[in-house]
């Protein structure tokens, strides 16, 4: 049990590290705005509490006169950091505007 730990404590490193190189990639950035925020909710049978499964987002932004419209799946702890009509930014590579992600609008692209 302790070495899947381990394993599973080492794959979740190299993960996040890939996650970072690929965050420094995404250099330019524009304003978004967030259309719709849905949480899917679990109720626990026994004690009937309602919990969130995970966040869904849709948002909408401008790349050069091109109008994009996404929808990404986050996990619950993300159920606070965005809210229908507040503004985000949305990262991406100058040279492919395809590889965008959407972040908090305080957040700094490239890093």
């Amino acid at each position: 049990m302790i070495i899947f730990i381990a394993l599973v404590g080492v794959a979740s490193y190299f993960a996040f590290l890939k996650d970072e190189e690929r965050h420094k990639q995404l250099t330019a950035e524009v304003p978004a705005t967030i259309t719709n925020v849905y949480a899917r909710r679990s109720e626990n049978p026994t004690s009937g509490a309602e919990n969130i499964v995970d966040i869904s987002v849709s948002y909408k932004y401008v790349i050069e006169d091109k109008e994009y419209e996404r929808k990404i799946v986050l996990g619950r702890a993300a159920s606070g950091l965005y809210r229908e009509g507040q503004p985000a930014k949305v990262c991406y590579e100058p040279q492919n505007h395809e590889a965008a992600e959407l972040f908090t609008a305080s957040h700094k692209c490239g890093e």
